[in-house]
């Protein structure tokens, strides 16, 4: 599945920033694996930088608000959670650092098709400097979800685009 066809697989879903706005997004960012996207959440209608890391048909998507915390979302073909969606609980695991007390699943997400989202209960930046993969492993018969960081490219979409971006952000309010 190419780029563009995975992001309109995710527009259909319940991220937390979707770019289904009505303003165009800001790309502010672009590199092989990544970008840096500025959107609109269509629910809250806040501005929110949302961070896309691609690896075939898999995507990592962690967004900022100015006011906040951010929110992650994973997207997993293999992953059914149904049309109204379902609460799940999950590990996650960003480059060799379990998230929340991990491997045990103990973070609470909600699942929506092919997607989970849940807040980040502490900032993941320095963890993703030098990750090679983003790994989500859901309780239950639900499979696994890993995603490759390319970690060479990593840096500048963390300095030059959501830095930038979230500086932006916050200067509006």
């Amino acid at each position: 599945m190419n780029r563009f066809a995975l992001i309109v697989m995710l527009v259909g879903t319940c991220l937390p920033s979707a770019l289904a706005a009505a303003d165009a997004p800001t790309v502010w960012w672009r590199t092989t694996g990544g970008e840096v996207i500025e959107d609109t959440d269509p629910i809250s209608g806040k501005l929110a930088c949302s961070l896309y890391i691609y690896d075939e048909d898999r995507a990592a998507i962690i967004s900022w608000r100015a006011d906040e915390p951010a929110w992650l979302s994973i997207s997993n073909p293999a992953w059914n959670f149904g049309e109204t969606g379902r609460d799940v609980t999950l590990a996650v695991e960003i480059g060799d650092n379990w998230l929340d007390h991990g491997p045990t699943p103990n973070i609470r997400a909600r699942g929506y098709k092919t997607v989970l989202t849940m807040p980040l209960s502490r900032p993941v930046e320095g963890l993703l400097q030098g990750a090679k993969q983003i790994r989500a492993v859901p309780e239950g018969s639900d499979p696994p979800a890993t995603i490759a960081v390319n970690s060479a490219k990593m840096p500048a979409l963390l300095q030059k685009g959501v830095d930038r971006c979230r500086k932006v952000l916050r200067a509006r309010g």
